[in-house]
């Protein structure tokens, strides 16, 4: 495919199953193909067992920026941009990379 997007998904797999996955992304992708995504930006796991009014429990981890870095580029993938989105006192980093 010519791209794959995720916003404000990504950051509830699971961190032993997150490189794996942008690497299969990466097999989805066409040459020149991107995927645009927002990830966590900070060291983060929890599992909120409220969420939804206790119909399902959301689960959420996170990486430092260099790490997602990381799995990125070992999946084939070049960082064109990274952006921070800054919620409150929180946020997301929003990456653009491409297969090369």
């Amino acid at each position: 495919c010519d791209a794959v997007v995720s916003i404000y998904a990504l950051n509830h797999i699971p961190r032993g199953e997150m490189a794996l996955l942008l690497g299969r992304i990466s097999r989805w992708l066409k040459p020149g193909g991107w995927l645009v995504a927002t990830l966590g930006c900070w060291e983060l796991t929890e599992i909120d067992d409220d969420w939804l009014e206790d119909e399902a429990p959301m689960w959420c981890h996170e990486e430092e920026v260099a790490t997602y870095w990381s799995w990125l580029e070992q999946a084939g993938l070049v960082v064109d941009s990274e952006e921070i989105i800054k919620e409150g006192d929180f946020g997301h980093v929003l990456f653009s990379a491409r297969l090369a």
